[in-house]
C-alpha cells in the first residue's frame, strides 16, 4: 500500500500512462532521512524538542534509540523498494 502512494502517477491525458515522477522526489527524502536517523536515533528527540518548544523533554531511552535506529533502516528499505518499483514501472 505505502509503495502504491508513493508512486503516484502524474499522466497528461489522464490514461495513467505517465512517470511515477512523485517517487522520484519524496523516496529520496525519505531515505534521507532514514540513513540520518539510522546513524543518530537522537536527532528524533531534538527534533521533536525543537518542534514542540519544550526544553524540559525527556532524554530518550536505550529501547526508544533502537526502535528510531530499526524505523530508519526502515523508511530507507521502503523508499529504495519504491524507486526500484517505479523505475521498472516506466
Amino acid at each position: 500500500m505505502i509503495l502504491e502512494l508513493l508512486a503516484v502517477r502524474s499522466s497528461g491525458g489522464g490514461d495513467g500512462n505517465g512517470s511515477p515522477w512523485l517517487v522520484f522526489i519524496v523516496a529520496p527524502l525519505f531515505i534521507i532521512l532514514g540513513i540520518a536517523l539510522a546513524i543518530k536515533p537522537e536527532l528524533q528527540w531534538k527534533m521533536n524538542r525543537w518542534a514542540y518548544k519544550n526544553p524540559k523533554a525527556m532524554e530518550p531511552s536505550a529501547k526508544g534509540l533502537v526502535v528510531t535506529r530499526v524505523s530508519g533502516a526502515g523508511m530507507v528499505i521502503v523508499a529504495t523498494i519504491a524507486i526500484i518499483v517505479a523505475a521498472t514501472q516506466g
